[in-house]
């Protein structure tokens, strides 16, 4: 099935802001690892235990420019959530409507998918920011793997939805 040249103008455009935003997360993850290499915005959520997670965020709150990167990291952050949720939710929506049948199904959980995986990735980014500015423990780090799990499975779906 041909995608409307409208659909895939919105897949594009939203692509490739997402991609802009991600470079300048980058850029402020490049201020973290500057000094440590091992202390980068993903430190924490792939820390294996909480004192290595303890130890990232101790090091990010006793340097200025660290602890205000990691700000920077999660306001844009939200920004690319957004602009990756809608994306690939738009995506599958157009894929939903446009079948029938079992590929309606499959399109329906690309969906749900997408909005759980962008939910869970919004609550992690705040826990880090609380656990950052007001040491409020919220030790969320156990769902990267569940986030990461569902964005990836919309993201097949709606690669998918291209060839079927």
């Amino acid at each position: 099935m041909m995608l409307p040249v409208a659909t895939v103008y919105v897949l594009v455009i939203g692509f490739i802001l997402a991609l802009v935003v991600f470079g300048f997360i980058v850029k402020q993850n490049a201020i973290l690892t500057k000094e440590n290499k091992q202390f980068g915005y993903a430190a924490y959520n792939h820390s294996r235990n909480s004192s290595e997670a303890n130890k990232v965020i101790a090091f990010w709150q006793q340097n200025v420019p660290c602890a205000k990167a990691v700000k920077n990291i999660v306001y844009l952050d939200y920004l690319f959530m957004f602009l990756y949720g809608f994306t690939i939710f738009y995506g599958l929506l157009m894929a939903f409507y446009n079948s029938n049948g079992s590929w309606k199904i499959v399109f329906g959980i690309g969906l749900v998918f997408i909005i759980i995986g962008v939910l869970v990735d919004a609550v992690q980014d705040y826990a880090i920011y609380e656990r950052l500015v007001k040491n409020k423990y919220n030790d969320l780090r156990y769902l990267t793997t569940f986030k990461f799990s569902l964005i990836a499975g919309a993201l097949i779906i709606l690669i998918i939805s291209f060839f079927r």
